[in-house]
């Protein structure tokens, strides 16, 4: 069993805006790490709410959990997001294939992850930084007596199109992307 957040395991928040970006979060040794990027015009026209919320929770596990330790929970406020998480099983073929690799990401690294809710309302910092407000989010951590850090994602995990590409298992086992 996960032990609970802050004995042995870090919290990560995150959040998608569908207008603007995505963005995730969580403390470690007095220090708020975090991700945010800024959606392109394909991706805003192309992925659904809860692709994106999936999304920035992925990159956010991808590009933090490696700072924070084999136990992790992330907290997201989208219910299909968390529901695709928990169960490893997504009803839309693109969430399968995030959740596929996500799936695989944790047992490559020997992570282990819970999964749970959030409201909106308590996932501001996530929020903000989703929505472009990311200067805000660190200006309040620095208040608070928080160091900073932006994590870059890596390069492999920011590219939407490739992580939600269909999967062929070609002969003699092994997942490619087609």
């Amino acid at each position: 069993e996960l032990p609970p957040v802050g004995a042995g395991t870090a919290a990560i928040y995150a959040d998608a805006s569908s207008e603007l970006g995505f963005a995730a979060w969580a403390v470690r040794d007095g220090e708020l790490l975090y991700v945010e990027d800024s959606w392109d015009e394909a991706e805003r026209a192309g992925l659904i709410i809860s692709e994106m919320e999936l999304f920035a929770s992925t990159v956010g596990l991808v590009a933090l959990a490696p700072l924070l330790g084999q136990h992790v929970v992330s907290f997201t406020d989208n219910t299909v997001a968390m529901a695709a998480m928990r169960r490893m099983a997504a009803g839309s073929e693109r969430m399968q294939r995030l959740v596929r690799r996500r799936t695989e990401w944790l047992y490559a690294q020997s992570t282990l992850e819970g999964v749970a809710r959030i409201t909106s309302r308590n996932n501001l910092w996530a929020d903000w930084g989703s929505r472009g407000r990311i200067g805000e989010v660190v200006e309040q951590a620095e208040l608070l007596g928080l160091a900073t850090r932006r994590i870059e994602i890596p390069a492999e995990w920011r590219d939407t199109h490739g992580l939600l590409a269909p999967l062929v298992e070609p002969p003699g086992g092994g997942w490619l992307v087609r």
